[in-house]
């Protein structure tokens, strides 16, 4: 059942006069014309909460069936920290103080930090990256998971993404880190996509193809299908560094002057209204 309250239809094939009671307040349940009904209240905790139906008749032994309901689904989304820059205290400073402020709520099911985690794309700046995210006086209550991608100054190295991978090893179990995702979490599909190249916006065609070529675009398309397949009715969270196109500030050049987006992914993410973006790139 997803967090939210309300009353989803469970068929029920009997011909059997039936009861059915529940364990917990939280959720009512009533038999009826061959249809079970549940009705439950929005769960406002941080943790899944579970119940047993109990469904009776004098025909058959009682039939328990467990209910899950998710937590309300919780996640942060911050970018552009450019570890290694060299404007003055800068990162050193704000990261700690973003994290601590994010993370002193209560639990996080993700973050996502949505490119240019480092100003290089260097070996120690990645080190000193980890050491914010992986910091427990930095993570005051628990992230579930950690969703990072490729920006512009990412790729500035040119062992950029080699870099990246190995660098973020200790987020992904001590294996490579992924340069692009398809994660369902608490049922909701999460994708995130990284730039390949350093441009700041396809005004120039080639830039486009260059930070986001064939290959991730099909990823992307394909990541896409799954998620409308898996998770119908929900959005999808999308991330990636550089806007799309005409869809948040910086992104309108025709009026802003030279605009820091990517038409390059528009015509796919166009084919999906439920897609929620989440960008950075333009501070």
């Amino acid at each position: 059942l997803p967090f939210a309250a309300g009353t989803p239809p469970i068929p029920v094939e009997t011909n059997q006069n039936a009861t059915v009671t529940c364990d917990d307040d939280w959720c009512e349940a009533s038999f009826a014309d061959g249809t079970l009904t549940l009705t439950v209240t929005e769960n406002t905790t941080e943790d899944a909460r579970t119940t047993i139906l109990k469904v009776r008749s004098k025909d058959f032994h009682p039939l328990l069936i467990t209910v899950k309901q998710e937590s309300r689904l919780v996640f942060a989304v911050i970018s552009d920290v450019h570890v290694g820059n060299t404007w003055g205290a800068g990162y050193k400073v704000k990261i700690p103080q973003a994290l601590q402020h994010l993370t002193g709520y209560g639990k996080l099911d993700a973050m996502a930090v949505v490119g240019d985690l480092t100003d290089n794309g260097r070996t120690n700046q990645y080190q000193e990256f980890v050491q914010f995210f992986g910091s427990n006086s930095n993570i005051i209550n628990p992230v579930e998971n950690f969703i990072f991608m490729m920006g512009n100054h990412d790729n500035y190295d040119s062992n950029g993404q080699n870099n990246y991978k190995s660098g973020l090893r200790s987020f992904n179990g001590n294996r490579s880190y992924p340069l692009d995702q398809y994660v369902l979490i608490k049922g909701y599909p999460f994708i995130s996509i990284s730039q390949r190249g350093s441009a700041n916006n396809d005004d120039n065609v080639s830039n486009g193809t260059t930070s986001y070529p064939s290959t991730v675009v099909t990823t992307l398309k394909r990541y896409l299908k799954r998620a409308a397949e898996e998770a119908p009715g929900k959005p999808i969270f999308v991330f990636t560094h550089v806007a799309p196109r005409w869809t948040c500030y910086s992104s309108w050049g025709e009026i802003e002057g030279a605009a820091w987006a990517m038409k390059v992914l528009n015509p796919v993410l166009n084919e999906y209204p439920q897609v929620v973006a989440f960008c950075g790139h333009s501070h």
